[in-house]
């Protein structure tokens, strides 16, 4: 997978397809640098893929509204708790 901000391809360590069920709730979880936040910005359209899709009910993001794309999915980033 390319996007605008990477100068080259995406890694792909096995596996190039992510299934979630309606109504589930996922978190990710990995090693810093490991594209969980890339993965987060990818499904909120901060950046639109080219040469792959990400498709939701069959669907490509792209065309959907990005406002209605933005509300099908919800982020919380892991804020870091300050050392006391």
């Amino acid at each position: 997978m390319q996007f605008p901000i990477r100068s080259r391809p995406a890694r792909r360590d096995g596996g190039d397809r992510l299934t979630i069920l309606a109504g589930s709730t996922v978190a990710l979880a990995g090693h810093s640098g490991a594209g969980k936040s890339t993965c987060a910005a990818l499904l909120q359209r901060h950046w639109d893929p080219t040469g792959d899709t990400i498709t939701i009910d069959s669907h490509d993001l792209r065309d959907l509204p990005l406002a209605r794309s933005r509300r099908l999915i919800a982020a919380v980033p892991r804020t870091p708790t300050p050392s006391t």
